[in-house]
């Protein structure tokens, strides 16, 4: 069911769809640093490790998508038509940045309140010795992307006004 309803809310909000994802909080470029606690708060769909699946009770709008994204194959010409900061990591910043400024296109983790709704039902996956975000320059790596997007390409986080 979880791959039907993508491709059913990608159609009908034309946005790029996902499990998890990100709010930034107001002038912080480093809104996954653990050690931040306001930022745990908008980890959106992910963060209940006593979850074998990703749970979230509603359709939200966020930043950026962190996994399993869905998105029509023509917003990939966005996606290029702007060099990444970095091809270390971000690639996920990068879709949601250059799709948002280039084309209005918004970003949603969908609801997940069970297993068949769930687009993430093996959350150990992401959490192996050589996950990127257990690297210890994954913090300063997104903030360079966060950085080049928002400074110097002119996307607008939702709670940047």
């Amino acid at each position: 069911m979880w791959l039907q309803n993508c491709v059913k809310r990608c159609e009908a909000l034309n946005a790029i769809i996902t499990c998890s994802g990100r709010i930034i909080p107001k002038n912080d470029y480093q809104p996954e640093n653990l050690a931040n606690q306001n930022s745990i708060n908008n980890f959106i769909g992910d963060m209940q490790y006593d979850s074998l699946i990703n749970y979230h009770p509603e359709e939200t709008e966020v930043d950026y998508a962190c996994n399993s994204y869905f998105f029509k194959t023509t917003w990939l010409s966005s996606y290029w038509s702007t060099w990444p900061a970095t091809f270390l990591s971000g690639e996920d910043m990068h879709l949601a940045a250059t799709c948002k400024v280039q084309l209005g296109v918004r970003t949603f983790v969908l609801a997940q309140t069970n297993l068949d709704t769930s687009g993430n039902t093996k959350k150990t996956y992401g959490a192996d010795p050589i996950a990127t975000w257990k690297t210890n320059n994954f913090i300063p790596l997104r903030e360079k992307v966060l950085r080049y997007h928002i400074l110097e390409k002119g996307w607008k986080p939702i709670l940047w006004d």
